[in-house]
């Protein structure tokens, strides 16, 4: 299961036009160890806890995606995930990555981040597991995307 991965300054980039970016004033929790995250979070200032169990497994910095593969999969972090104070992060919530699925490029990119085999878009919040372990294939088209 991917956590975490480094994204090259080309894709940190293309993701910056599609999310929001905030500032964190204090320190917070972005997700919960055993929850699905809430968005895909890039960092951009600062760095992000994963801890499991109370404990730290790894402090992630500038140019990193985390959250993303879990969100889309609607899958359980198996850890906690939290930013440091005056941390910067670019949120690709569920509209940001419809956006993103919506392109050509959009897909090239994830496919080249996560693998083909290892992305596809689940624009269903509801679907069951045995839909989720076997994808449709779908077309998508960028009729009504303004950055494609």
């Amino acid at each position: 299961m991917i956590h975490y991965v480094r994204l090259h300054q080309r894709q940190q980039k293309y993701f910056a036009d599609y999310g929001d970016l905030v500032t964190f004033p204090h320190t917070s929790i972005l997700y919960y160890e055993g929850h699905v995250p809430l968005a895909g979070y890039l960092i951009v200032k600062g760095s992000i806890l994963l801890l499991r169990r109370g404990k730290i497994v790894a402090e992630v910095g500038p140019g990193n995606l985390l959250g993303a593969s879990e969100f889309n999969r609607r899958q359980p972090s198996p850890l906690r995930a939290i930013v440091t104070a005056n941390g910067q992060l670019i949120i690709l919530g569920y509209s940001a990555m419809k956006e993103i699925h919506s392109c050509p490029e959009g897909v090239r990119m994830l496919h080249e981040i996560f693998g083909e085999h290892n992305w596809y878009w689940n624009n269903n919040k509801k679907k069951d597991k045995k839909e989720m372990q076997n994808p449709p294939n779908t077309t998508n088209s960028n009729e009504d995307n303004h950055l494609c």
